[in-house]
């Protein structure tokens, strides 16, 4: 399956399969709710503050150019599916001017320069209301990375409300 790691997670929270998929998204979580619910993901920036570089980033032969703490809330319409909270450090000027100027996700920045992120996943559980919680980072060495925290809400995978459905009039039939 995924590893003995997310094999041991998807045992101990009882994981459906939309939700193992959602947790080893690695910079593609918009395009895969995107695609389920046939509807695009909003992207609300709530909080993105520019942080002071920790004496370790000072020290790196390659120092970031900014540290920010960020959350985000992703929708579909009216729902609200998943808050991320994310610290997010910029090396690369490109991205940088997209962070600062844009609401945009974590999978839109990946896909403005066609990075595939080194994803790694630390840790997973359930939140009071069934939804699921991640916890994982994502690197591109020398451009960004990030240490993201997401939390689904308990029906992201069944907001009925929000699903299309497709007849077979609406489409030729072979």
């Amino acid at each position: 399956a995924g590893g003995s790691f997310i094999d041991q997670l998807t045992e101990s929270l009882s994981l459906t399969p939309l939700e193992r998929i959602a947790l080893t998204c690695s910079g593609n979580l918009q395009m895969v709710f995107s695609s389920y619910y046939m509807q695009p993901v909003d992207v609300v920036v709530d909080k993105m503050i520019q942080c002071e570089l920790s004496d370790s980033d000072k020290k790196m032969s390659n120092p970031p150019i900014v540290v920010y703490d960020r959350e985000v809330d992703m929708f579909i319409g009216d729902s609200m599916f998943c808050k991320a909270t994310c610290k997010v450090k910029v090396y690369d000027d490109e991205l940088y001017e997209a962070l600062e100027t844009q609401d945009v996700g974590i999978g839109q920045l990946l896909r403005l320069r066609n990075l595939g992120p080194l994803f790694s996943l630390h840790d997973a559980g359930r939140s009071n209301d069934g939804g699921m919680w991640r916890f994982y980072s994502m690197d591109c060495k020398g451009i960004v990375d990030f240490d993201i925290v997401e939390e689904f809400s308990g029906d992201a995978w069944d907001m009925k409300q929000m699903t299309s459905v497709i007849s077979s009039e609406e489409h030729p039939t072979l």
